[in-house]
């Protein structure tokens, strides 16, 4: 694309934003759903389309605080649900992932500690800068992959690089339940997800088109993925004709299913007081609730109890929108809530589906059993139900 032609995209998206933003009247209603408010209205919804609205309707540069604003948002899209706007619920994160496509069409943006992701995505296949052969470290040594089977696993660059147990206990599970599986291993790519948070929308198509690639040699009938971000990306990102008739799938979708064939058996476990976490990805953007507590109400032991807010209300773990790796200190402060959430409710374990969710969750649990504050555990549901199926937990 020339520069001229840039200019133009930028202009069209000027002008879309514009129309978008002024559907915000300001009402406030969806400021204390963000869970990054903490007192400026610049940290909230509201505050975030009124900057946007009133730099683009001044025609004003496109500059740092502004760029700085837009990226302090972790998508969640909470407040899209608390919107008293008279015409529609305003699209918050799609306004807010725009215009980070246009900051990054003016070459300002993503902000540096997205820029160096996006650089170790394009050389090294992930946005965490490690080698992709250590996608493999956490396979069991008896998993042997295969070149062709009817379910492919995909487990994205979280669970591979910074997670140990989710990758054995989704094969413990199949393995189990006897059906045709395989993975991708090294050869798995990012999904891509991260670079259509932050803006980077060229470097979306190109994990696109090397993981299409990857697919289609399998030739699966179902592809499956243990990660929330993971599952909307194949969801909403990737054109579905491309996956030709493969049935995208979230682990527990999966999982479920396998238990209703009767593939799965539960046995017992100590009663256990359980909490489920709503992703906001799986959860308020893809509205898959039932499956996972489906799944832990049928492990004996288990009483499954919710969180205040939950499902559609569910508050965000703020790790997302690729907010973590800008202020890890402000996203611990918001998992820590999430956490002391469950505490009042007096669960003894916060189950997730995401992994991303599990590892800022986790890291919450152990300052707050550090300082004193509460003893929890935090589990994806598949480490959990492995545990369910070998009565170990």
């Amino acid at each position: 694309m020339s520069r001229a032609e840039e200019r133009k995209e930028i202009k069209k998206m000027k002008k879309e934003l514009l129309l978008a933003t002024q559907q915000c009247i300001a009402c406030e209603f969806c400021v204390p759903s963000c869970p990054l408010y903490s007192g400026w209205l610049t940290d909230s919804a509201t505050g975030r389309m009124q900057s946007l609205h009133y730099a683009i309707k001044n025609k004003m540069d496109l500059d740092d605080r502004l760029r700085d604003i837009l990226y302090s948002c972790t998508t969640c899209g909470n407040c899209e649900f608390k919107c008293k706007s008279f015409s529609q619920s305003v699209k918050v994160t799609d306004i807010v992932k725009r215009a980070r496509q246009m900051f990054v069409k003016e070459g300002k943006g993503p902000m540096p500690v997205h820029k160096r992701m996006i650089k170790s995505l394009k050389a090294m296949g992930n946005p965490l800068d490690e080698d992709s052969g250590k996608r493999k470290d956490v396979y069991p040594s008896t998993f042997k992959k295969k070149d062709q089977a009817e379910t492919l696993l995909f487990f994205g660059c979280v669970t591979s690089f910074q997670d140990v147990n989710i990758i054995p206990s989704t094969l413990q599970i199949l393995e189990g339940a006897g059906v045709d599986f395989t993975a991708l291993e090294a050869e798995e790519n990012c999904c891509g997800y991260i670079a259509h948070l932050v803006g980077a929308e060229e470097d979306l198509k190109k994990c696109i088109e090397k993981n299409l690639g990857s697919i289609s040699r399998i030739k699966p009938k179902q592809l499956v993925t243990t990660c929330a971000g993971c599952f909307r990306t194949f969801k909403e990102l990737y054109p579905g004709e491309a996956f030709n008739g493969v049935q995208i799938l979230h682990g527990v979708q999966y999982i479920e299913a396998l238990l209703k064939e009767g593939k799965i058996r539960f046995k017992s476990l100590p009663v256990r007081k359980v909490a489920y976490h709503d992703p906001c990805d799986l959860g308020r953007h893809l509205g898959v609730f039932d499956p996972p507590r489906n799944i832990l109400k049928q492990i004996p032991g288990v009483e499954l109890i919710e969180f205040e807010s939950n499902r559609y209300n569910a508050v965000c773990c703020g790790g997302g929108g690729g907010y973590k790796a800008m202020d890890v200190e402000k996203s611990l402060e918001v998992a820590s809530k999430r956490v002391a959430a469950a505490i009042n409710v007096d669960a003894e374990i916060i189950v997730s589906t995401c992994p991303s969710c599990k590892g800022s969750l986790q890291v919450a649990a152990a300052k707050g059993r550090k300082e004193g504050k509460w003893k929890i555990r935090v589990m994806d549901i598949t480490e959990f139900v492995a545990q369910a199926m070998n009565g170990n937990g």
